[in-house]
């Protein structure tokens, strides 16, 4: 694979996951005491999102009783959670098949990719997704060289990501979009 084709499979990759998550927007948690004692049936909720920017608006149609609890909110919230899982997964792999199929003489290129603190960032988080349904992602555990790494990548990087309860936000705006630019932006620096 060619560096312009890994570039383009990327763009695709993360504009089928902006698509993806513009029809999983953000929702407030305030919705949950909108909704309650509503007897209308169905809600409409059509504004300006960060998805605007890549051609897609945001419109939900829906209804107050899957907003209605907690719980019921927190699925509809688990599944953008999901997409941003399987973004992370998708993009560490498409990194992964053009660095194996580098010929022996670029050891150097695939040495800077995996060197570069982005792409690690993305190797770590892709094994805590993979094995995380909820994304509830803790920056330190007690085990491991590898938690530490994340743990200072994080601080270093996306400091403003961290919660109070020490979980990483992956919030697309704060912490997605920058982290795949971040390494979109590099390997087409080093390689194009």
């Amino acid at each position: 694979m060619e560096t312009y084709e890994l570039l383009q499979e990327m763009e695709r990759l993360f504009l089928v996951f902006i698509r993806a998550r513009s029809l999983t927007t953000y929702v407030s948690e305030d919705i949950i005491d909108y909704v309650q004692g509503k007897n209308n049936t169905h809600i409409i909720l059509d504004y300006d999102t960060l998805y605007n920017v890549y051609g897609y608006t945001t419109c939900l149609f829906i209804e107050s009783k899957n907003f209605s609890t907690p719980e019921k909110y927190n699925e509809y919230k688990s599944m953008g959670s999901w997409i941003n899982a399987s973004f992370f997964i998708h993009l560490k792999v498409l990194i992964e098949k053009y660095i194996k199929e580098l010929p022996i003489e670029n050891k150097k290129s695939s040495d800077k990719i995996t060197d570069n603190d982005y792409y690690k960032i993305l190797r770590l988080l892709r094994n805590k997704v993979a094995h995380n349904p909820f994304n509830n992602i803790k920056i330190t555990t007690n085990n491991k060289d590898n938690c530490q790494c994340f743990e200072q990548l994080i601080n270093t990087y996306f400091k403003q990501c961290i919660k109070e309860n020490n979980e990483l936000d992956i919030s697309i705006d704060k912490f997605v979009i920058p982290l795949y630019q971040n390494i979109y932006e590099f390997i087409e620096a080093e390689f194009s």
